[in-house]
């Protein structure tokens, strides 16, 4: 089987991510969890990536 990759952008004529939004973002239900392994946030140029959470706390 081949695998398809498709390209999803909101408000945007040029993506360079896989999702790409231009605008703001709500997610209104998150699942509550026992221990948290990442966090997630946006570099620079407002792409999201996740980061080990040790590693988060010892940037501060």
């Amino acid at each position: 089987m081949v695998p398809i990759f498709l390209i999803f952008s909101i408000n945007s004529l040029s993506p360079t991510e896989t999702f790409d939004g231009n605008g703001s973002a709500r997610i209104r239900n998150l699942k509550d969890v026992i221990s948290a392994d990442y966090i997630v946030f946006a570099c620079a140029n407002g792409v999201l990536k996740k980061a080990d959470i040790s590693y988060a706390l010892l940037q501060n």
